[in-house]
């Protein structure tokens, strides 16, 4: 299912005194429970974006392709296996839905809403559209406003089958203190034009926006616990960039295997000796 955390933990706990209730599990726990509060949690693992087909023609074609078709294939492993294991029975009905068919819609409307209430000065509605961490930068640009300082905003989205695109859709754990929470993550592509009124002055501009949703559910149930929020922009994934974020992933999964068979191995010499 994509996750780094899918074994036992036991061995990472931090023997203190029973009173203060510490441990190195539930310390990152708890940063991860305020990643997710705060919408400063990282992109999923193996997140792809496709490049426009026009901008990888070339010597890099058939690589590019080859791992924008490995990443699809993954991905659609990982969700098949959760819808399969949703069904209260081998061959019984799925409970997750995945409707991805509603979710380019629903970020596009988040998106307007983002940014009319940007112009607005409206603060109540962009801390309900997006995460605090990406919502601050438009609410300091509200409070850093000239008194008196009018603005409005008019968006044209693109119209057509092709925008808004669903680029990108992934389901996965979000916390290691909790195997039942899952986190759905969706980039979609959303292309408009935009006009900006301050005073007399309006400027236009074409733009083509990577939007992040995310939104937690609970296996069991498969329902959600939380609204799709606006958790950050992204960009296409280039080819390096896609290397240097498995050349990370794969750094940080020795890093957490080889402290596992460090910590047996000192415990199995230390029985040994004993």
């Amino acid at each position: 299912m994509l996750r780094l955390h899918n074994r036992k933990r036991n061995h990472l706990e931090k023997p203190t005194k029973k009173t203060d209730g510490y441990t190195l599990a539930g310390h990152h726990a708890d940063i991860v429970r305020k990643q997710l509060e705060s919408g400063t949690q990282p992109l999923f693992p193996k997140t792809f974006v496709s490049l426009p087909i026009k901008k990888y023609l070339g010597p890099e074609f058939f690589q590019y392709s080859w791992l924008r078709f490995k990443a699809w294939a993954q991905v659609f492993a990982s969700n098949l296996v959760l819808k399969w294991q949703s069904a209260d029975t081998t061959f019984g009905r799925a409970k997750w839905k995945m409707n991805k068919s509603r979710i380019p819609p629903t970020a596009q409307a988040l998106y307007r809403d983002l940014l009319e209430a940007f112009a607005a000065g409206d603060v109540a509605t962009i801390e309900k559209v997006a995460t605090p961490a990406f919502g601050k930068k438009y609410i300091h640009a509200i409070q850093k406003r000239k008194p008196g300082e009018n603005m409005s905003f008019e968006i044209e989205f693109t119209k057509g089958w092709w925008y808004p695109r669903l680029m990108s859709y992934m389901a996965t754990n979000v916390s290691p203190a909790d195997d039942l929470l899952m986190g759905e993550q969706a980039v979609v592509a959303i292309s408009s034009i935009q006009r900006l009124h301050k005073g007399d002055d309006v400027k236009e501009q074409r733009v083509l926006e990577y939007v992040v949703v995310r939104r937690e559910f609970r296996r069991g149930a498969y329902l959600p616990v939380s609204e799709w929020r606006i958790w950050q922009t992204t960009k296409p994934t280039t080819l390096e960039a896609w290397n240097e974020a498995e050349a990370s992933f794969n750094e940080r999964l020795l890093q957490q295997f080889g402290s596992e068979i460090g910590h047996k191995k000192s415990t199995e010499e230390k029985k040994a000796k004993a």
